[in-house]
């Protein structure tokens, strides 16, 4: 008896057998992803760079709200979410 799998099935098949061999060789998992970062590490900074330029102000705006205090946390969303309500109106 010859079984027909749906696309669907043979890929959750195929994920389910991918996640078994997964978890019983992490070291070679470890190792791969070492390796292809590796492989890419320049790749990876150039983009960081990039990234970093286009998006400094919010990304140090973050930075800030991450690190403030709680009260000026809570001053700060709600700034925001007055922005937000009087962008929509």
């Amino acid at each position: 008896m010859i079984l027909v799998l749906s696309d669907e099935e043979r890929r959750k098949r195929k994920n389910k057998q991918n996640k078994i061999w997964r978890d019983t060789h992490k070291e070679q998992v470890a190792a791969s992803k070492a390796r292809e970062y590796q492989k890419h590490k320049e790749h990876y900074k150039k983009y960081r760079v990039l990234y970093w330029k286009e998006n400094r102000e919010s990304i140090l705006q973050q930075n800030r709200e991450y690190n403030a205090r709680s009260e000026n946390k809570t001053r700060a969303r709600e700034q925001r979410y007055q922005l937000k309500k009087s962008k929509k109106s």
